[in-house]
């Protein structure tokens, strides 16, 4: 970086760093911190780091330059300027003991890659709504990204506009059997194509997957078992909606979805309108329920 020369972030307000070079002559990553990565593709783009910098401990850039140096602002979003396109690594750590990292990285369009131990050291969060929704370039869900969240319980829209994912990862909530709540967490998801089998069968308490996979136009498959060990769902409601090219629906023990309220361990009322609304693909689809499609 030039002497003098002026980086904007949070907005409108900027720091001036004198001697950039003469002052840090090399710099490593704090040991505690995970890796976020961006990708831009113009000169001088400025891209959204987070809607939230309060929820973070520290925040820096691969040169080792503090981000929340200068977060006097009335917004909790943090703008950054890349002089250079291509990937960027920002090092950051979250503040221990907080319970809810809502919106987080709400809108972060270039956000590209997140490491799978980001999340270290938040395991009293319980809500994590809409925390990557929007995120366009997001490609992977790491396989252990919500491990430390024991006591997770809110996970609505969490991947929801996440154009990039094609898959989600076996064993993924293997630690979260607290999770009441799925709503739309890959709401518009239009490229992914598969669910692992296991994908609730770590989450017991689940009570509504409403909206959860609505717009997913890609979803071709799932397993007859998806829903196997979730017995409190009451609430379908437009789950797999527009999945057009869905194929096959859950059922359980050749249960059906929308025969549930007949048996006693499920819940007597279900919302299942419009789940498998225009998943005409599926062989047995005028068989469903009407108001389930």
């Amino acid at each position: 970086m030039k002497k003098s020369e002026v980086v904007t972030i949070l907005g409108s307000q900027s720091y001036k760093c004198e001697n950039y070079n003469s002052h840090i002559v090399s710099w490593s990553p704090p040991e505690d911190s995970s890796t976020l990565i961006y990708t831009t593709v113009n000169s001088n783009e400025i891209i959204r780091i987070t809607n939230r910098w309060e929820y973070f401990e520290y925040i820096y850039d691969d040169k080792g330059r503090d981000l929340l140096s200068n977060k006097k602002s009335n917004t909790s979003a943090l703008d950054v300027i890349f002089k250079d396109p291509g990937r960027h690594k920002i090092y950051v750590k979250f503040i221990p003991l907080q319970t809810n990292l809502t919106g987080c990285f709400y809108g972060c369009f270039n956000l590209y890659k997140v490491s799978e131990d980001l999340f270290k050291g938040c395991s009293n969060v319980i809500s994590i709504i809409n925390i990557f929704r929007n995120c366009q370039l997001l490609s992977e869900i790491p396989k252990e990204l919500f491990i430390y969240f024991p006591n997770l319980k809110y996970i609505e829209g969490c991947f929801a506009g996440c154009d990039s994912l094609t898959y989600i990862p076996e064993k993924l909530f293997i630690n979260n059997n607290k999770i009441t709540s799925f709503e739309e967490c890959w709401y518009m998801c239009s490229n992914l194509k598969t669910i692992p089998e296991d994908l609730f069968q770590y989450t017991p308490e689940v009570e509504t997957v409403r909206y959860c996979f609505c717009y997913c136009y890609n979803l071709s498959q799932i397993s007859n078992n998806l829903f196997d060990n979730c017995f409190k769902i009451a609430n379908f409601g437009s789950c797999f909606k527009q999945c057009n090219i869905l194929i096959t629906p859950s059922g359980i023990n050749n249960i059906e979805l929308w025969e549930r309220t007949s048996y006693d361990e499920f819940p007597r009322i279900i919302n299942g309108i419009h789940c498998f609304e225009n998943c005409s693909s599926i062989p047995n689809y005028y068989d469903i329920l009407e108001e389930w499609r």
